[in-house]
């Protein structure tokens, strides 16, 4: 891509996307996510005053069920976040073409699949934004920290501008920078016994 964002975490990026979807169709507030996501999707959705909405997954699927995403679309639904998970790919493009025309924003949440490509291209890009989680436990890590990546540049830099204008917390800095050195010393076999017991 040519240019990508930077954030704190993945939910960092998902939340700043919904920002802008928001200032972008201020009468919407329900965002609809897939039956099985990570639990920070939720926590994301409900921390911005949003209205969460599950349709099911497709039988033998991550994809979501048409019938299922279709019956939670309306004029109040400001995004649709398809979740790849693992790596699997799911099929943003049915997604797409399910809300085209109707202001509905489409995030991909690539958060545990980054590095995963779609006829030899980066998923991300299907939808409006794509973003990726670069925390402990992702196949990609710097034990913390986000990528969030879009078609259209004007997204990344309504997503900048909401970010610049976050106000410094340097005492959760300092706090976060001592438990990532801890992380660091002690997320190895012979330590972990130490941190977690025998």
């Amino acid at each position: 891509v040519d240019t990508a964002l930077v954030t704190c975490s993945g939910t960092a990026a998902l939340m700043l996307a919904l920002r802008v979807a928001q200032q972008r169709q201020p009468r919407r507030d329900v965002v609809v996510v897939p039956a099985f996501t990570c639990p920070l999707v939720a926590i994301a959705v409900h921390a911005l005053g949003l209205h969460l909405r599950i349709a099911d997954l497709a039988h033998g699927s991550l994809d979501f069920d048409r019938d299922s995403l279709h019956a939670q679309l309306d004029d109040r639904a400001l995004a649709v976040v398809p979740t790849h998970l693992g790596g699997r790919v799911v099929d943003v493009a049915a997604v797409n073409r399910l809300v085209a025309g109707t202001g509905i924003t489409v995030i991909e949440d690539a958060a545990q699949s980054l590095g995963a490509t779609i006829d030899g291209r980066s998923i991300g890009l299907v939808g409006d934004v794509g973003f990726f989680s670069l925390a402990a436990g992702k196949g990609l890590s710097t034990y913390e920290g986000g990528v969030a990546i879009a078609r259209d540049p004007s997204w990344l830099e309504a997503m900048q501008a909401l970010q610049d204008a976050l106000p410094e917390q340097s005492a959760f800095e300092r706090r976060r920078c001592a438990e990532l050195i801890g992380y660091t010393l002690l997320y190895r076999p012979l330590t972990l016994r130490w941190v977690y017991g025998s």
